[in-house]
């Protein structure tokens, strides 16, 4: 018992050491160790910029420990030394770094929610002019909702304000800046309006409440040359409102009128105030009916600005969030190890160490193990064990035998309870006694009666009682009535049997071949037997002359329905490739020309000879088909074969292998090349080609079977109405394929009818805008949690001038024509 002791005691020893040994491996190696993280911050740093300043610490620390996440002892650095330092200075740069970090990733932060609010914001403008509602700013619109509330109606200068002359537009649009947004109110609301603005002084910070009292003391005069004679507005309050403030502003025609008395505004947007010039900043149009129509393109270039600054603030705002969750990482782990200064050194002394214990105390399990005589505990082990193998076997023996006694049991049970019907049940024996009493109550036979006079002796002898005496008599005289009933039964019913019998044989003429005394069993039985079979042999031939005309009207049926049926289907099949082929044989790919290719499918050869002899014969009679002809052997063979595949298979007849007409081909793609003549099938090329000769002929085969199934054939040959939506859905389309013969393959299937929609990458967007008549980028967002589309409406024009600009598109000869000039240049 000490020797397993001490074995035991020394094994959770050596996995406590190297559970600890582990550990550190971890933090300083591991996927969240000092090495990994190092890694990950180094080249994360690199991709930000501008650079915080913890990038050299942490190049000289990646440089110093291994980074790839493997934590084994053969991964520490070699120089411990240098690791610490390393360590000990990104641990410094994180904590003086880290905090302005948080800050910046803080200010991205709010960087992005301000833009998303003011992208929200640039959106609704947008909404509203396009839907013509109210384009208020949500302060202004809050002021005056709260006025309409208090029973105040109110009027925004520049909804009620117009520009006669739009050249002044942009110049009066700056001058007024602000004042665009200016409230009037009447005369008798002006008081509580103002008292609402008192009051709600923060909210409405911006609100300019014009003075109605003395705007409607004031005289207005429209003077020629000035600001008021392109400025106007029907709005009395509006009207003075512009007289007061901007009646004096003159109208420049050059900037030689800033030398003359009085204020000037040039369209150009500068304006002199009588003192000084200034440039007006500019002001998005809004005043009058034209002025939010003419600022919607100014709107949407300001979203597109605004939607790309807060990508590129998301961006940033990801990237930094991820740089601070590795930093923090990295402290946490640092702040694991008790000598900062000295981590990498004492944590691979004391890891050398550990595993020198480790080896030492298995030492000393393998010498106590070689001290002990284990020799008769392992004998007696062994016996344990061959008993444990006999009891287990045992058991097992047992089970099956306990299973057998159960099902046994459970059969026995079963059977008792079975039906009336199974023979030993507990309701069959119910029922038999039963029939038993009831029997036994019945019989009157001289034997009963027997039976009934020795018990009644035997009674006597033994001095039976008198009643049952009498009940006996009474069972005898109920027996002998129940007797007299079934001869008189008898009797009756071999009258009347004899009587059928003889109906019988007069309508079948019979008794003339009967004796005149005949007996049931031995004449009349045999006799009976003997005309059946006559009756049955007479009525079979009927039969089988019915089933040979039966079988020639099938034979009939099924030459002019299924043969004529599939002979329908087959040249409908022909028509359907040649008028395809019609089509692409007009275009050139890479060189060479492109053919779909049929022929007959093995195995239904018959069928193709069949179909071959009924188109003959048809033609030949005017149509009357395989019904006006006597077939020849060979003809009849095939047919016979035709019969045999489709009535006479033992498994279960499925009948879309025969009525389906694409079972009767094999289909593939012929390619020929235009200068050498060569042919190549589409199986061939796929062993040898390359990408783009692969990758076509599937595109072919996939647009011909697609117009195919929307037309039945091309495109050209439909009517004026038919057709349809006729969409070709592709994703990643034209991988392995270049300019030149991806616009072949577009322009195809538009030869075709189909309404293609066309799925790719960026780097695919040039040769879009070449063949295509709408090109629809779609950007994500950076957090993946919305998109925006951006559409192009690609004129004809413009595609043909692309395609020009493209030297995919060139042969070899304007090339170096091209080339030449550019060189003389």
């Amino acid at each position: 018992m000490g020797e397993t002791s001490f074995i035991d005691t020394t094994t959770t020893k050596i996995a406590t050491l190297r559970q600890s040994i582990d550990q550190t491996l971890g933090r300083l190696l591991g996927e969240q160790g000092i090495g990994r993280l190092a890694h990950h911050i180094r080249y994360k740093l690199q991709s930000l910029a501008p650079e915080s300043g913890m990038l050299p610490a942490f190049v000289s620390l990646n440089e110093a420990v291994n980074g790839t996440g493997n934590a084994s002892v053969d991964y520490l650095p070699d120089n411990a030394n240098a690791a610490d330092t390393a360590f000990t200075n990104a641990v410094a740069a994180v904590a003086e770094h880290l905090p302005a970090l948080k800050d910046q990733h803080a200010d991205l932060r709010g960087a992005s929610v301000r833009i998303e609010a003011e992208c929200k914001d640039l959106q609704s403008q947008i909404s509203n002019i396009e839907s013509q509602k109210s384009v208020r700013d949500e302060w202004l619109n809050s002021f005056v909702n709260m006025l309409h509330k208090n029973g105040i109606e109110a009027d925004i200068l520049y909804e009620v304000a117009e520009i006669a002359d739009e050249e002044w537009r942009d110049a009066i649009e700056r001058l007024l800046g602000g004042s665009r947004d200016t409230v009037f109110v009447p005369a008798n609301g002006f008081d509580l309006a103002a008292r609402l603005l008192d009051e709600n002084q923060r909210e409405f910070q911006k609100v300019r409440l014009a003075t109605t009292a003395k705007l409607l003391r004031h005289s207005t005069s429209q003077r020629t040359g000035t600001l008021t004679s392109v400025l106007t507005s029907e709005n009395k309050l509006a009207s003075a409102y512009i007289d007061m403030k901007y009646g004096s502003v003159q109208l420049a025609t050059s900037r030689d009128d800033f030398k003359k008395d009085g204020r000037w505004l040039t369209k150009s947007g500068l304006f002199e105030d009588g003192a000084s010039v200034t440039v007006l900043r500019p002001e998005r149009p809004k005043i009058g009916k034209n002025g939010l129509q003419q600022s919607l393109p100014l709107l949407k270039h300001d979203l597109e600005e605004k939607a790309a600054e807060l990508v590129g603030i998301r961006q940033a705002y990801f990237e930094f969030d991820k740089l601070i969750t590795l930093l923090s990482s990295f402290s946490t782990v640092a702040g694991n190890f008790a000598d900062q200064d000295k981590v990498f050194s004492t944590s691979k002394h004391e890891i050398i160490a550990g595993n020198a214990k480790v080896r030492e105390y298995q030492d000393l399990i393998a010498a106590k193990k070689e001290e002990c005589d284990t020799t008769q505990i392992d004998e007696e082990i062994e016996a344990y064990k061959e008993d444990l193998t006999d009891l287990v076997n045992r058991q097992n023996e047992l089970k099956k035998t306990d299973f057998g006694y159960g099902r046994d049991i459970e059969d026995a049970r079963k059977h008792l309870d079975g039906s009336v019907h199974l023979l030993g049940s507990n309701a069959h024996m119910s029922a038999m006694n039963e029939a038993f009493r009831i029997n036994a109550l019945n019989i009157h036979s001289d034997l009963l009666k027997a039976a009934f006079a020795t018990l009644k002796l035997r009674w006597k002898a033994e001095g039976g009682l008198k009643d049952a005496e009498n009940a006996l008599t009474v069972i005898k005289n109920k027996s002998d009535s129940e007797h007299r009933k079934a001869q008189d039964y008898l009797s009756k019913t071999s009258f009347d049997t004899k009587t059928k019998i003889g109906q019988v044989l007069d309508s079948l003429s019979g008794r003339s071949e009967l004796p005149e005394e005949y007996s049931v069993n031995d004449h009349l039985y045999p006799w009976a037997v003997t005309k059946l079979e006559l009756l049955k042999n007479h009525k079979l031939i009927d039969y089988e002359e019915q089933f040979e005309v039966t079988k020639k009207r099938a034979d009939e049926l099924f030459k002019t329905s299924f043969i004529n049926e599939l002979a329908s289907k087959f040249d409908e099949v022909e028509r359907q490739i040649n008028s395809l082929n019609a089509v692409i044989r007009n275009t050139e790919f890479l060189g060479e020309k492109y053919k779909i290719k049929w022929s007959h499918a093995p195995g239904r050869e018959a069928f193709h000879r069949v179909v071959q002899h009924e188109n003959e014969i048809s033609t030949a009679v005017a149509g009357g088909g395989l019904l006006m002809t006597t077939l020849d052997p060979e003809v009849q063979d095939a047919m016979d074969e035709i019969k045999r595949l489709i009535f006479s298979s033992d498994e279960m007849f499925d009948l879309d292998e025969f009525t389906d007409y694409r079972k009767y081909y094999t289909f593939d793609l012929e390619m020929t090349n235009e200068l050498t003549g060569a042919k190549t099938s589409l199986v061939e090329r796929k062993a040898t080609g390359s990408g783009g000769e692969v990758q076509t002929p599937y595109y072919i085969c996939i647009l011909a079977a697609m117009s195919n199934v929307y037309y039945g054939g091309p495109f050209k040959n439909l009517k004026k109405d038919d057709g349809g939506l006729c969409l070709a859905i592709f994703d990643e389309a034209f991988s392995n394929m270049d300019e030149k013969v991806t616009g072949q393959v577009i322009d195809l299937g538009r030869q075709l009818g189909l309404q293609m929609i066309i799925c790719g990458p960026s780097n695919k967007k040039i040769t879009m805008q070449r063949n295509c008549k709408t090109v629809l980028t779609v950007v994500k967002s950076a957090d993946a949690r919305s998109t925006k589309i951006f559409a192009e409406q690609i004129k004809d024009k413009a595609r043909h001038e692309l395609k020009i600009l493209d030297p995919a598109l060139k042969t070899d000869a304007e090339i170096a024509v091209l080339m030449e000039a550019s060189d003389r240049a």
